[in-house]
């Protein structure tokens, strides 16, 4: 293999390519380098150089090209032309990583240059490659892009060319023309893609000819010359020298048609004859057995369905065969009845008809009549009065009368078993009993069978009635419980006597017993003549001997006669005083006496004392305070023994210890008063009398609670500072409200403002408009205290208008003044007044003219002489809350509204009418009517919840009614309501039950006895067997938001067995509230049912949850 050095060299033929040269290097003989890592094999060394003219060691082969990954080294360069036997060069060194490959073999002798012109070369395979000579070796370069190759193809819109590395390509050529040699195609390139498209009809070709469009050279000068047939379908034509045809529209029907084919001979659009489907050319065949059908053009006359009418040949149904005949079946020949059968017999009709009173299938049971045959095929209805009505009632009869059905009564006593009875009361009704004799149940001393409308029922006697089975001397005696049962009661005269003189026949409290007869009491049974106190009866008396027998000593009864037994000294006795820390004991001598006991300390049960004894001493010392304890809801002691929560705010969650008792940790809003809270209105809201931190709101605190409370609080009890007593805003005389004004006095009495103008210089009448203007009027004054108000105000230099001028007589001193309030008070300078219209004024005015602050009167027009004026203003007005009698006010509601009870003006008003529209004084509400059951009562007192029916029935049938009268729904479970039962005269509830549910505007809710009638049932709302298990003498409470809203009975009365009398009797009754009442009965007072009840008979329940009043 050649050793080959590659050298890209930019290329003379190239457009900026690159050129392969490969090229011996004369200098170099060698062998392959060492070897590089793995990777691509490196290229050959250089060939080694030409030997020196004697032989000489061969050149160094050129170094190996650089490995790639793990490949191994290239060979050395092949050893150049020296002289004989020269030493092989030494390998090239290999590239990076590649194994060196194996040195070259001895160069033998030195040949010449590979190349002198490219000639020599081998030629490249592509056109688009020449070959290069460079430095006596082969090479090659690139054609340039873009220059065409030697191979083409004509005709293709392509022309093939070199891309300038080497390769050919096509690239779009429009002028290499696609010529196929016709005249009427065209020839086309468009964008590289050949085609010829035929000329248009008319273009000249040949000679005298022209193009027919479709790519022919044709010509003709009349139809006649063209060829094809002339048929229905198509027409010869010569249009422009070209034959053609004129065809017919696809579908254009042809003359000639075959009937009942299911097909139409047409045109085909094209000249030529078809046939298309017409399922509507029928193969009619005029039989009425068979069907004139197309089906996708194809005719058929498939059979009729057996049975389907005809009429051919006097028949009426198709048979199998397609025959009209007149019966296939029977059914063909009309409906069989139970009374004719109709038969088909080669395919000819007949029919039996059925024996006259044959009895059909089809019945009326109990109906009094019976269908049967008449014999000619009829059916007809007979009077059979053994069909008789059963209604299936054992108290009434089945009877048929001349065809008329009828269930008259059963006689009165016939037996029965419906319904829970047992005999027949004559109205058709199976009952219970026709009299108490036939009831069934015990009969004796406490209960007696009764029978009302046919239910047995019993009458107790009552109770405590004493019956006539006793057991003597048992302490008790046996009497009726009131509910048919007998019971004991305790009987103390029922004295158990045994006949033993030494034992007394006693009963306690029911029991009874034998104790033993005192000592010395005569007997004389076995022959004793005392009892000796043990029950015996002994012949020696011991209680005849003197003295006593104690506990510390015995008498005795011998021989030698009466004596002493005494119990030794220290012997306790049985009498003790606990916690004494002594004992008593006997003395030895038959007496008393003590000794200390340290161990009988003073239990007081007190766990915050110590129980001690000290040398027979008891006492009780405090426990050290904090010591733990449990008693009294306490758990640590007090300083002054006592169990408490607290000693101090550590001991406490809240941090709070108030007389040892821990606070609560406060939780403003919870609607309880705990801990530091002043007050807790159950919201977190201020100014409503509550603050949002619970801290009482008042008017005075100087707080203002922005509220509907107040307008306004500044801590004090001045009602002309601009804020009242009430809280609320009133005007303030200061410069603020009265700009302008010069010095400003309150008249505490009236309330009245007085306002100083010092520097005006105007006539009176002026003045007077400019103090109304501002809200007021020139001063009056009626009094020294007002007259001293005003001259509080007065500018001293100055000498102000005031509001007083002449009346109509100018010489009487008498003035008006400007609020027409009476002239009487005066306080003139000495010689005043003085001055009239007489002298050209407009009437004489006064005005403040001494040091004193006396009056003068001059003329009311002057305008340079009066300096200023005196204004007075009325702060405290009707509506702010304060009584000005002084302004003839008589209340002050602190509003201006009329209607409830202080007017407009501040003057007292009637009381207004309920039925208003406005909630007036003693009113709770007002809706605009006076009609109850509207939430809102006839008098204007808020309705709420009440009892509207009551039942106490037989057995368990048992409800009340609650009717809610309200506009607006009511939540039992959110208001926390309940039903109550105070049973027998119970001061407490016995039982209870809380009530869910809500009860619509104007509806009602029903409570019921679990057991009770089912109509009952089908109304109640809650069923509770405890609380309506109620009876006569039971009472009943309804409570909400722990409020009672209704009672019925008294509460710790026990009435016997019933409250009321006949009808309106709270036992066996029914009762309803009367129309009127729309309220509950919330005091706890003697209780009549008929003052708001109405009564009616027992098991009475039709209304039950409609809400129905009593008239």
């Amino acid at each position: 293999m050649q050793n080959l050095r590659v050298l890209f060299l930019s290329s003379a033929l190239g457009l900026g390519g690159c050129s392969l040269i490969v090229a011996p290097d004369a200098s170099l003989l060698g062998g392959g380098g060492s070897g590089g890592d793995e990777g691509g094999s490196g290229g050959d060394g250089g060939a080694g150089g030409d030997g020196g003219v004697n032989a000489g060691a061969g050149g160094s082969g050129a170094q190996g090209g650089s490995g790639g990954e793990g490949a191994q080294g290239g060979n050395g360069g092949t050893g150049g032309v020296g002289g004989t036997g020269g030493t092989g060069g030494v390998g090239g060194e290999g590239g990076n990583g590649g194994i060196g490959g194996m040195g070259g073999s001895g160069g033998e002798g030195g040949g010449g240059p590979e190349c002198d012109d490219p000639s020599d070369c081998t030629p490249p395979v592509s056109e688009c490659e020449v070959a290069t000579c460079f430095d006596g070796a082969c090479g090659f370069d690139f054609v340039a892009a873009g220059t065409a190759t030697a191979t083409q193809t004509v005709g293709d819109c392509k022309k093939t060319q070199c891309d300038g590395a080497g390769n050919s390509m096509d690239a779009n050529d429009d002028a290499d023309l696609p010529d196929d040699n016709e005249e009427c195609t065209g020839n086309v390139c468009d964008n590289g893609t050949p085609s010829n498209p035929d000329l248009p009809l008319g273009t000249p070709c040949g000679v005298s000819l022209a193009c027919d469009g479709n790519g022919t050279c044709s010509g003709c000068t009349q139809a006649s010359q063209c060829p094809g047939p002339d048929t229905e379908c198509q027409t010869p034509t010569c249009t422009t020298s070209a034959c053609g045809f004129d065809y017919e529209p696809d579908g254009t029907p042809l003359a000639a048609q075959v009937d009942g084919d299911c097909q139409t001979a047409i045109c085909d659009g094209v000249g030529a004859e078809s046939t298309e489907d017409d399922d509507d050319d029928l193969p009619v065949d005029n039989l009425d057995c068979t069907l004139d059908v197309c089906t996708n053009g194809e005719p058929t006359n498939p059979l009729l369905p057996t049975g389907s009418p005809c009429s051919d040949n006097g028949g009426s149904v198709c048979a199998a065969d397609g025959d009209c005949v007149e019966c296939n079946v029977p059914a063909d020949c009309g409906t069989t009845t139970e009374c004719r059968l109709f038969s088909c017999a080669t395919e000819n009709c007949s029919f039996t008809d059925t024996a006259a009173n044959t009895p059909t299938s089809v019945q009326s049971t109990g109906d009094c009549h019976e269908n049967r045959c008449d014999g000619n095929g009829q059916s007809v209805n007979a009077i059979d009065n053994s069909d008789v009505p059963v209604d299936n009632n054992q108290c009434t009869l089945d009877v048929c009368t001349n065809g008329v059905m009828s269930n008259p009564p059963a006689a009165s006593g016939t037996p029965c078993n419906q319904n829970g009875g047992t005999v027949c009361n004559g109205t058709g009704q199976c009952v219970q009993c026709l009299t108490a004799a036939t009831c069934p149940g015990p009969d004796n001393d406490c209960q007696t069978p009764t029978c009302s409308a046919g239910q047995c029922g019993f009458s107790f006697e009552p109770s405590g009635t004493q019956v006539s089975a006793q057991t003597p001397g048992d302490c008790k005696v046996n009497v009726c419980d009131g509910s048919g049962g007998t019971v004991p009661q305790t009987n103390n005269a029922d004295v158990p006597v045994d006949n033993v003189d030494c034992n007394q026949d006693v009963c306690n409290n029911g029991v009874p017993s034998h104790p033993s007869q005192p000592a010395g009491t005569p007997c004389d049974d076995n022959g004793g003549q005392f009892c000796d106190g043990s029950g015996v009866c002994a012949a020696c008396n011991v209680a005849a001997c003197p003295g006593m027998d104690t506990e510390c000593q015995t008498r005795t009864c011998g021989s030698s006669g009466c004596g002493l037994d005494f119990e030794p000294a220290g012997t306790p006795v049985a009498t003790q005083t606990a916690g004494d820390c002594q004992e008593n004991v006997c003395d030895g001598s038959g007496g008393f006496g003590t000794q200390d006991d340290n161990a009988d300390v003073p239990v007081d049960n007190n766990q915050c004392t110590n129980d001690v004894c000290t040398l027979g001493l008891p006492s009780n010392p405090f426990a050290p305070a904090g010591t733990a304890c449990n008693q009294n809801g306490g758990v640590k002691c007090s300083a002054v023994g006592t169990c408490v929560e607290c000693n101090v705010g550590a001991d406490c969650a809240s941090g709070i210890c108030n007389s040892n008792v821990c606070a609560p940790v406060p939780v403003c809003g919870n609607n309880t008063t705990e801990g530091t809270e002043q007050c807790d209105d159950g919201n977190l809201v201020s100014g409503d009398g509550c603050s949002a931190t619970c801290v009482t709101e008042f008017c005075g605190d100087g707080v203002d609670n922005d509220g509907a409370l107040e307008e306004c609080d500044d801590g004090n009890a001045n009602d002309l500072d601009g804020c009242t007593t009430q809280c609320l805003v009133a005007t303030v005389c200061n410069a603020t409200e009265f700009p302008g004004g010069d010095s400003f006095e309150v008249d505490p009495f009236s309330g009245n403002c007085y306002v100083s103008y010092d520097t005006e210089m105007t006539t009176f009448s002026n003045a007077e408009a400019a103090c109304v203007a501002a809200g007021g009027h020139l001063a009056t004054v009626t009094s020294d205290a007002e007259n001293e108000i005003v001259i509080s105000v007065r500018n001293p230099l100055q000498n102000p208008w005031i509001g007083a001028k002449d009346d109509a007589v100018d010489t009487d001193a008498v003035f008006d003044w400007a609020t027409d309030e009476a002239w009487g008070y005066t306080s003139f300078i000495a010689g005043q007044p003085d001055d009239d219209a007489a002298f050209g004024g407009n009437g004489e005015c006064l005005h403040i003219n001494d040091a004193a602050g006396d009056w003068n009167d001059t003329n009311c027009d002057i305008d340079t002489f009066v300096v200023g004026r005196i204004c007075e203003f009325e702060l405290d007005t009707c509506g702010d809350a304060i009584v000005q009698s002084v302004n003839g006010e008589q209340c002050d509601d602190g509003g201006v509204a009329a209607g409830d009870g202080c007017s407009a003006t501040c003057q007292n008003e009637v009381a207004a009418p309920c039925g208003n529209g406005t909630i007036d004084a003693g009113e709770e509400c007002d809706d605009s009517n006076t009609t109850s059951g509207d939430g809102c009562s006839s008098t204007c007192i808020a309705e709420t919840l009440f009892f509207s029916e009551y039942i106490e029935g037989t057995s368990s049938n048992k409800a009340v009614e609650i009717k809610n009268p309200r506009s607006t729904a009511f939540d039992l479970a959110a208001n926390n309501c309940s039903l109550r039962n105070y049973s027998n005269g119970a001061a407490s509830a016995s039982s209870s039950v809380n009530l869910t549910g809500t009860i619509a505007p104007g509806d009602v809710f029903v409570a019921c006895h679990p057991m009770a009638n089912a109509a009952i049932i089908a109304q109640c709302d809650v069923q509770n067997t405890n609380v309506m298990g109620v009876n006569g003498d039971d009472a009943l409470e309804l409570v909400c938001n722990g409020t009672r809203l209704d009672l019925f009975g008294d509460i710790g009365t026990d009435p016997g067995t019933n409250w009321g009398t006949g009808l309106t009797s709270t036992a066996d009754h029914t009762l309803r509230r009367k129309c009127g009442i729309t309220n509950g009965d919330i005091v706890d007072d003697t209780f009549d049912p008929a003052v708001e009840w109405g009564g009616f008979a027992v098991d009475t329940f039709s209304d039950l949850g409609l809400g129905t009043c009593a008239p």
